[in-house]
């Protein structure tokens, strides 16, 4: 997903202007713009589910949908979800998210460990494996394919080395420092 700039300018588009709208709520979040807050919303003409931010003037296009229904469907349970647009709009189940305790009391004392944590989540959602060579990148697209477990490696200067792992059955997925493993 992409964070466009010119909301005003997309939204006041003809097509997209006079269409009826579906609204999916506000208070949604993204990890990739820490402490902003976006409404979703469909556009009936178009088909466009998309995201805008709340006093602001960014958007983000989250798909295209033919019918009232297959949005519905797709948006399905998402009062009960996180509310947070990465997860929600993953590739595959994160399950569980949980961090260890050396990556929890790392997020605790540093904020800028805490983002990164944060965006490196984001990048595992979208199938941005990070820090990993082609062959192990290849075996996790195999793994979504199949059924396998899925591994990231993430890496800032000036921050510790984290790895990220979904569980073969989508269950749990684990933030880790590799000494933890």
């Amino acid at each position: 997903m992409e964070i466009h700039t010119g909301y005003r300018k997309w939204i006041a588009a003809p097509q997209r202007r006079a269409s009826p709208e579906v609204d999916f709520g506000m208070w949604w979040h993204s990890l990739r713009v820490p402490l902003s807050t976006w409404r979703v919303s469909w556009i009936q003409d178009t088909g466009e589910l998309y995201a805008c931010e709340l006093g602001g003037d960014r958007y983000i296009l989250l798909g295209k949908f033919n019918t009232r229904q297959e949005v519905e469907e797709r948006m399905a349970g998402w009062a009960e979800s996180a509310l947070i647009l990465e997860i929600f709009f993953a590739r595959f189940p994160l399950g569980w998210v949980v961090v260890t305790g050396g990556v929890a009391a790392e997020m605790e004392k540093n904020p800028d460990f805490a983002a990164f944590v944060q965006r490196s989540l984001a990048r595992h959602t979208r199938g941005d494996w990070g820090d990993l060579c082609e062959e192990d990148m290849q075996e996790n697209e195999r793994a979504l394919r199949e059924g396998g477990r899925l591994f990231s490696a993430y890496e800032e200067d000036g921050l510790s080395k984290i790895w990220i792992i979904t569980e073969w059955d989508r269950s749990v997925t684990t933030i880790l420092f590799p000494s933890e493993y």
